[in-house]
């Protein structure tokens, strides 16, 4: 039945099942097959069961294995679940992040990390943006760059040299633009990496006299081309 339901979770409003879920999904994740732990760990995500962050959190820490750490299936679902109800432990989430195993568990713990309501998540997202790959960085930038509080703590790695400016790019500078509009630190980062200046192939800009010659040269052309023949 629960499968059922997470294969129709995007076709119904299951709030109303919130509890009876929430029970059912925890007593899953309190058994010790891998396969019932895995399921748990997705109802939870799938439909955001914020109560059962304790206990995703133990299976998270329970399915960690070796240096570098392994994540195994159940510990990998139930990060993926924490990214969906914005909750988990940031500490494991870097770990993960730095060196954890496989490729898809560093994706989802990054995730996690982005999506954490925690005060302190946008200062421990920015300090990782060095230490990631371009594609992971530009992932980690976009979370950083939506909300002010990401936007204000990456300003400060940048005005304190803990992230260098060249690793963001123009693209990220023009998003810290829409989320603080007005700030004097946005514009001059924005205008230092190169916001504005003209595409390379742009042509000159036309004086005043010039573009009044365009503009006459083109319709004495135009009149020309629709005269009459013979």
């Amino acid at each position: 039945m629960l499968r059922t339901l997470l294969s129709h979770r995007t076709q119904m409003d299951a709030s109303h099942l919130t509890s009876a879920l929430t029970a059912a999904a925890g007593a899953l994740l309190a058994d010790r097959s891998p396969a019932n732990l895995t399921l748990g760990a997705e109802v939870a995500g799938a439909f955001r069961l914020t109560n059962l962050a304790s206990a995703l959190e133990r299976v998270l820490r329970a399915g960690l294995s070796g240096t570098p750490p392994t994540v195994n299936p159940p510990a990998l679902a139930a990060l993926r679940a924490l990214r969906e109800i914005e909750a988990g432990p940031l500490d494991v989430f870097e770990t993960i992040i730095r060196q954890g195993r496989p490729a898809a568990a560093r994706d989802a713990a990054l995730g996690a990390l982005g999506a954490s309501r925690a005060p302190d998540a946008p200062e421990r997202l920015v300090a990782l943006v060095p230490t990631l790959a371009p594609a992971a960085r530009q992932r980690a930038l976009e979370r950083i760059t939506s909300t002010p509080a990401g936007a204000r703590a990456l300003l400060t790695a940048l005005r304190q040299g803990a992230v260098p400016e060249t690793t963001i790019g123009l693209l990220a500078a023009d998003r810290l633009r829409v989320v603080l509009p007005d700030d004097p630190e946005v514009s001059a980062l924005w205008r230092r990496l190169g916001g504005d200046a003209a595409p390379s192939d742009a042509p000159p800009p036309l004086t005043p006299g010039a573009a009044a010659e365009l503009a006459a040269k083109f319709t004495r052309y135009t009149a020309l081309a629709n005269a009459p023949q013979g």
